[in-house]
């Protein structure tokens, strides 16, 4: 293995670990029928540009050369004969594939019950009932007839990285807890094939919780901090109903919708409890 393939993985490792999502699930959602908010500021196509290359990622790195000759690479000792354009050179490799670039994109729409028709010769020639869904799934071709809004939304996110996109699908509910507003998600089954068929009842699905705000036109969203949870369990500092699972002994929470929101009332001012905010510019 060559210098600059082993200075890859390295890289790649350790943003990996960074970026892989900590939340913790839980059985139970955090809002009720009557605690249900809607707040259509939310509506629309919100991207945020993300790049690995702004994580700080400290390297120390040593070659030997042919000749026994030593050259060190560092962006922690200020002795270092190191900066980017050195290392790029050095190891003769695009920065870009090191630090790839990815984009989030979030959709969210109302969820609604849905009737759409297709008009052939100008008679209807198909009619269709979706009973929960939102206007974008309604095929290319078909109109809306008849839409019942819900209180509540349905999220199509994109993960669009190295050139392979991944959909996912959400129900998003919003609810309000201690005078802040909070995102309820949990996975819809549109599209997603291991929920179907005979072991349909092996996938449970898991809510996920965040604090949203909303300033100058941007959207601000902060996931809960799954490692600040689990330190709250293991040091037993708070009574949150939980189950430890497999053997790395993952934590799924199955505290009542009541002791969720009483939980996210008496720490919902700790910063601790949430990852940085994700910003996002409407599309």
């Amino acid at each position: 293995m060559n210098i600059s393939i082993k200075f890859k993985l390295l890289i790649s490792a350790f943003l990996i670990v960074i970026l892989v999502s900590s939340c913790v699930p839980s059985l139970h959602p955090i809002y009720t029928e009557s605690t249900t908010e809607v707040d259509d500021r939310l509506l629309g196509t919100w991207s945020m540009e993300s790049s690995s290359a702004l994580v700080s990622v400290e390297y120390d790195i040593e070659i030997t050369t042919e000749g026994n000759r030593t050259i060190r690479y560092s962006n922690t000792d200020t002795n270092s004969m190191s900066n980017e354009e050195m290392i790029r050179d050095a190891f003769q490799i695009d920065r870009n594939k090191i630090f790839p670039s990815s984009q989030s994109i979030w959709t969210f729409e109302r969820a609604a019950n849905i009737s759409f028709e297709k008009k052939s010769s100008g008679s209807i020639s198909a009619f269709v009932s979706m009973t929960l869904g939102a206007p974008s799934f309604v095929p290319e071709g078909f109109e809306i007839t008849e839409s019942e809004e819900l209180s509540f939304y349905i999220l199509t996110h994109k993960e669009l990285e190295d050139g392979d996109t991944t959909v996912s699908y959400l129900l998003v509910h919003m609810t309000e807890i201690g005078g802040e507003m909070y995102l309820d998600f949990v996975p819809f089954p549109k599209g997603d094939k291991r929920r179907q068929g005979a072991f349909a009842a092996n996938y449970i699905s898991g809510h996920t919780f965040a604090k949203v705000g909303f300033e100058n036109g941007k959207l601000s969203i902060r996931m809960f901090d799954g490692e600040f949870i689990k330190n709250l369990v293991k040091s037993r500092k708070m009574r949150l109903r939980h189950e430890r699972l497999g053997i790395d002994g993952d934590i799924v929470l199955t505290a009542s919708t009541r002791e969720l929101r009483a939980f996210i009332d008496k720490y919902g001012n700790n910063t601790e409890m949430f990852d940085e905010a994700q910003v996002f510019a409407q599309l």
